[in-house]
């Protein structure tokens, strides 16, 4: 009779672990998808707002052999391909990380 008893909880505690531990790797799972769908939309911003910057500065390319810049639009050129640089690094970062998970 203690037998029988004591097995019954062991049943229903042994029942609550395994929803417990289901509800944990579903939440976990589901954190992971939302990370992974926040990772997706930054490099498909970075890349949009990269392939924009790539455009401007060949249009620089092209009307720099045009004319000469002055010295205050020659910075924000530079500045604008120094962007470019840190989003390529940045997308490296990103890719470097997907193939990790």
């Amino acid at each position: 009779m203690v037998a029988l008893k004591n097995k019954e909880q062991y049943m229903q505690e042994l029942e609550l672990y395994k929803q417990k531990k289901e509800e944990e790797t579903a939440h976990l799972k589901k954190e992971e998808e939302e990370h992974m769908k926040l990772h997706k939309q930054e490099a498909v911003q970075l890349l949009k707002k990269k392939e924009k910057t790539e455009t401007m500065i060949k249009e620089l390319s092209e009307e720099e052999r045009q004319m000469e810049l002055s010295e205050e639009e020659r910075q924000i050129w530079n500045g604008k391909a120094a962007e470019v640089m840190e989003l390529e690094a940045y997308n490296k970062k990103l890719e470097a990380e997907n193939k990790e998970n």
